[in-house]
């Protein structure tokens, strides 16, 4: 295998390699794409599968867009996908502490009702957790005091009509010096990224 090659040998493909190559996923593209070049930045670590399609109980659909978030006491929340069961929350039986070898997390159960989509948590300075995920080309937020019983906040945050998505994908969020900042694709337009800048990300 080609790429398993370039991984191993830790090189960058020939000429007659690179057209072979597509994608690149436990290394990054150089900047002009066209060979896999190998981070000496980021260094990661197999640690085997941590929720699995009978460890969340479905009986139907998947599991994905998986979104974590560390406690007050050090465990780690797992917030997914859960198929048909909506968006369900895992939490890991101890806390974290680096360096680990693994984690093993008991899935909890529901914590949105199916039709939302591509979870993404963030922990609120006062402790709370606001969650937000997408149903209907726009994107909701739920709150909860605990991390595992959310109720739902008025109104949306944003919609694919505000950005001319015709369909949000889902976000990505990330503390900024003025509040946070939301990244928001387009599934029509892979290349179509939104950027939003918001001082709680609920105005």
């Amino acid at each position: 295998d080609i790429f398993e090659s370039l991984i191993n040998e830790e090189r960058e493909p020939s000429e007659a390699e690179r057209g072979t190559i597509d994608y690149c996923q436990t290394h990054y593209w150089d900047d002009s794409k066209v060979a896999c070049v190998p981070s000496d930045t980021v260094a990661l670590t197999e640690l085997g599968k941590v929720i699995t399609y009978e460890s969340a109980g479905l009986s139907d659909g998947f599991v994905a867009d998986s979104s974590a978030v560390k406690l007050a006491d050090g465990r780690i929340r797992i917030y997914f996908e859960g198929g048909n069961l909506g968006i369900m929350s895992a939490i890991s039986t101890t806390p974290f502490v680096a360096p680990y070898e693994s984690l093993e997390f008991v899935v909890e159960g529901t914590v949105v009702n199916p039709g939302y989509s591509h979870p993404r948590a963030i922990v609120l300075d006062d402790g709370r957790v606001r969650l937000f995920a997408r149903a209907n080309n726009a994107i909701s937020s739920f709150i909860s005091d605990d991390g595992f019983f959310f109720n739902p906040e008025d109104g949306t945050r944003i919609t694919g009509d505000d950005l001319g998505f015709q369909n949000i994908t889902g976000v990505d969020i990330v503390p900024i010096d003025t509040g946070y900042r939301m990244y928001i694709g387009n599934a029509l337009v892979s290349d179509d990224v939104s950027i939003e800048d918001r001082p709680d990300l609920i105005v």
